[in-house]
């Protein structure tokens, strides 16, 4: 059920970047390689909850298994013991995934100020150099790439990033 969960979240999240990057193309090779970075994060993170939802269900099958006189698999064995001791459980090994969650946003928010400041200063340029309403209007076709780029990548960041996190429920 897990390996469920972890396969159409990924699944959602690649098609999302994958989405946003197919909207870039050849026209923004600094917002492509931003989404590009997304989906290979969302990938490394899927790979971890992959293997993490197999140890999950091989502890499942030890639980499962296991008599109260016999002797723990050697995967069980911190927590039996933790619990005879009367000591807190151990925690499990923080994993990759966490950190990725962070950088996918951090990643899609890159993009957005760049774009932002692709924005600001492509406007500033139209506004300036634009005796008549035609030429204003066509130099402001520069600084609306730049929104482009802006949201565009913070929307492959952040779906990508919260797609994550829902495999680690």
């Amino acid at each position: 059920m897990i390996r469920l969960a972890v396969a159409l979240c990924t699944a959602l999240g690649g098609a999302l970047v994958a989405r946003t990057a197919a909207g870039y193309g050849a026209e923004d090779p600094f917002a492509l390689g931003l989404t590009v970075l997304i989906g290979a994060g969302l990938l490394l993170g899927a790979v971890e909850q992959w293997r993490r939802a197999g140890r999950v269900r091989a502890l499942r099958a030890d639980l499962a298994a296991f008599a109260a006189d016999a002797e723990p698999s050697p995967a069980l064995r911190p927590w039996i013991d933790a619990v005879r001791a009367g000591r807190p459980l151990p925690s499990p090994p923080v994993g990759f995934t966490a950190y990725l969650l962070g950088l996918l946003v951090m990643l899609g928010m890159l993009g957005t100020f760049m774009g932002l400041v692709d924005t600001v200063a492509g406007a500033r340029t139209a506004l300036a150099g634009s005796p008549d309403a035609d030429s204003l209007r066509a130099g402001l076709g520069a600084p609306l790439a730049g929104l482009t780029r802006a949201f565009g990548t913070s929307v492959a960041g952040v779906s990508a990033s919260a797609l994550l996190g829902l495999g680690l429920t």
